[in-house]
């Protein structure tokens, strides 16, 4: 086929065999760095002796078509690294979306707990106040029980005296009224 440096011979002397394999990688460097640089048409296009070429004969015969075999290859491989690339980017798009998505709904849920917050201070403010006048109610049902407790006992007492000063006597209008509160502190009661 033609030369290839894995097959330089050992009979050579080495420095030779160096100098040679040297010669060979530089010129298929050149002819593979200028094949990449033509764009992807231009190859299929020229033949290969109008290909850009290394120092003269420096290449073996076939060697280009195997080049560009190669470059065909390579870009083979460069699309599928694209496309790997492109489905990359946008699974990293997705994640980056769905990222702002959270943050926005983190934002909201903040406000949200802040609304929550204020609303449960002016609650527990509420709470507070109405705690207070149910101590003040409390307060006035005891007061109130209290003097329930006196007019009934009063009223007993005129009873028991109007009993005593004689079984006929009228009952006075300031007893009527006080049975009326002693009533009206039962509702309440």
């Amino acid at each position: 086929m033609g030369f290839e440096p894995s097959s330089c011979s050992l009979a050579m002397p080495t420095i030779a065999l160096r100098e040679h394999c040297a010669t060979y990688e530089r010129g298929t460097y050149v002819k593979l760095r200028s094949l990449l640089l033509l764009p992807a048409g231009e190859t299929e296009k020229h033949s290969p002796e109008q290909l850009p070429s290394g120092p003269p004969g420096s290449d073996p015969p076939g060697a280009e078509w195997d080049v560009l075999a190669e470059l065909d290859r390579l870009r083979g491989a460069n699309a599928g690294l694209s496309a790997e690339v492109k489905r990359r980017s946008q699974i990293g798009d997705d994640y980056a979306r769905a990222a702002s998505d959270l943050r926005l709904r983190v934002e909201e849920l903040e406000r949200e707990t802040a609304i929550a917050h204020s609303n449960a201070q002016f609650l527990q403010r509420r709470l507070t106040q109405a705690e207070e006048r149910v101590g003040e109610l409390e307060e006035l049902t005891e007061s109130l029980r209290a003097q329930r407790e006196r007019l009934e006992t009063y009223c007993e007492q005129q009873r028991a005296r109007a009993e005593r000063a004689g079984g006929n006597a009228r009952v006075c209008p300031r007893e009527s009224r006080i049975r009326g509160c002693a009533r009206e502190a039962a509702l309440l009661a």
